[in-house]
């Protein structure tokens, strides 16, 4: 009999933990469910790895459970069309699993929208890198005229204030019912650094740190194989290298020789300057299994289109990097773009080492999920 009394306490007492909160929504605009206690949103960001959290922005669990209620909430766009998960979905690694994104007013965007996990271990933001502080960053597609169309963003505080749950959101997290733009931009900023994600395959074999080697003896043959040319004969780390698989230098920008002539110039139409042309960030790979399409425009539909790109596809272009060139160490002389000699099978072992990059917590868990979807 006292078997069944604890555990029915016990079933109680998870009960009680699950129970969640419905705000009350506002006219013709939904309300978010949240739970009654916050979500935990501290992260641990591993040794060697970029933290650009600053001083005045850390991440609170109030805080970064308001920059969640706005990531998801579409009334930031002008029209209640789009929220930022509309082109950042959960499921697809925060990326969008199309090449160009659909805006407020169904205008595609420029560019595929890329993943914006790990944004706490960035150096820059945007192909182009323009931006460089996330809390500069989360506001410029909510103002942009094909994204949300929010141009005039004195509107925007206004109109969430107008809600039964916002000024209540805003003084859990900040100690006033207060709404400015500069408040939404710090909590969605909290929210975003917070999608730490390093809990995948890879990481628990310690191939990066490790060079290559699976220590922890976890992987595949096709995966350990794979591993090993990432880090050795394709030479995939010189380029997305570290924990983040991504690098840490403001020299993680390429131009890897898509075209020979490229229609989107990237840096180099940013910073106009010709010598950037064709130059773009080069993304982490993180979840890189889950993100297609594949590179600022969205041409490659899967990793083995991009594997092959780099093994025989890459083009002669003035300004590609030197990674890239025969001249840059790979046994030649030349500035011809460099061949990596793979076979069908390479091919296939690298791709599956990629997938093992994948971690199912941040892409599954419910702290990083629409709390406006039915309940």
């Amino acid at each position: 009999m006292k078997k069944i009394i604890v555990f029915s306490l016990l079933g109680i007492g998870a009960l009680t933990m699950m129970q969640c909160t419905k705000f009350t929504s506002t006219g013709s605009a939904p309300a978010p469910t949240l739970p009654s206690t916050a979500f935990h949103y501290a992260i641990n960001i591993p040794n060697g790895t970029i933290d650009n959290t600053p001083s005045h922005n850390p991440i609170s669990d109030d805080g970064a459970t308001l920059g969640r209620v706005l990531f998801f909430d579409k009334q930031l766009s002008i029209n209640n069309a789009n929220a930022c998960a509309s082109c950042h979905h959960q499921e697809n690694g925060f990326a969008d699993p199309v090449a160009k994104s659909r805006g407020f007013e169904g205008e595609l965007t420029s560019r595929n929208s890329m993943s914006i996990i790990n944004a706490a271990n960035e150096n820059s933001y945007f192909w182009d890198g323009r931006t460089d502080g996330l809390e500069e960053m989360v506001l410029q597609p909510v103002r942009h005229q094909i994204e949300m169309g929010m141009e005039k963003m004195d509107v925007l505080p206004a109109k969430l204030a107008k809600t039964a749950y916002y000024p209540e959101l805003f003084k859990k997290a900040f100690g006033t019912t207060e709404i400015t733009s500069d408040r939404i931009s710090l909590a969605m900023a909290q929210f975003i650094r917070s999608m730490s994600s390093y809990k995948s395959l890879a990481d628990e074999s310690g191939v990066a740190r490790n060079w290559g080697f699976d220590s922890a003896n976890v992987l595949n043959t096709a995966q350990k194989a794979g591993a090993q040319l990432f880090f050795g004969q394709a030479g995939c780390a010189n380029c997305h290298s570290g924990t983040n698989f991504r690098g840490m230098t403001d020299n993680d920008i390429a131009n890897i020789g898509l075209d020979v002539a490229y229609t989107d110039n990237g840096i180099g139409a940013f910073k106009n300057d010709d010598s950037k042309n064709g130059v773009f960030r080069i993304p982490s790979l993180r979840n890189i299994a889950l993100t297609a399409p594949y590179m600022h425009d969205g041409r490659f539909a899967t990793l083995k289109d991009v594997v092959n790109h780099y093994n025989k596809g890459v083009n002669k272009h003035p300004n590609l990097d030197n990674r890239l060139r025969n001249s840059g160490g790979w046994g030649g002389s030349d500035d011809n773009p460099r061949r990596l000699n793979l076979t069908d099978n390479d091919v296939n072992n690298l791709v599956e080492f990629l997938k093992t990059i994948t971690d199912k917590e941040v892409t599954t868990h419910a702290r990083f999920s629409d709390p406006f979807a039915a309940k």
